[in-house]
């Protein structure tokens, strides 16, 4: 289920920025930013808003369940990462 998963990655994304400086991370958006960020962080609202469309969801962004897991766990390790996420949330 994506649901416990998501409040594992909110957590994990807590927890990380607390070590983050602001002067060390990249805007969303910016060369320094991992093209990748925009679409997870995109498919993230949208399981947000849809929970029950997420297989959905995920196949009309060609991935899996494990390939989106990944990545946000992936995310989720690196502050730098998690903050360009949560500004691309917004």
């Amino acid at each position: 289920m994506i649901r416990p998963r998501l409040a594992v990655f909110l957590f994990c994304c807590a927890m990380l920025l607390g070590g983050c400086s602001a002067d060390e991370v990249p805007e969303a958006g910016s060369p320094d930013t991992p093209e990748f960020i925009a679409q997870v962080a995109s498919i993230a609202r949208a399981l947000t808003e849809s929970p029950a469309a997420a297989d959905s969801i995920l196949q009309a962004h060609e991935m899996t369940r494990v390939q989106f897991d990944s990545l946000m766990y992936e995310i989720a390790l690196d502050p730098v990462l998690t903050e360009a996420f949560e500004a691309a949330r917004r």
